[in-house]
């Protein structure tokens, strides 16, 4: 995966959240702070009705989870 996406000129961001929900909202937080082009995720909650989902519908983010 990472060969593919340096090869369409993307690199990868990893992140953890041990399964914590500040840490994931942190997490997103962080990433729409470097301007990523989307965040790919799978979140604490399977709800997307969380925080970080809203942080990422407001800065109009590409988001697959």
């Amino acid at each position: 995966m990472y060969l593919e996406a340096k090869n369409h000129g993307y690199k990868i961001i990893l992140m953890v959240s041990f399964e914590n929900e500040e840490t994931e909202l942190d997490n997103v937080k962080s990433l729409i702070s470097m301007n990523v082009d989307g965040i790919l995720m799978d979140p604490v909650s399977h709800s997307e009705k969380g925080e970080a989902f809203d942080l990422v519908e407001k800065h109009k983010k590409p988001l697959v989870t």
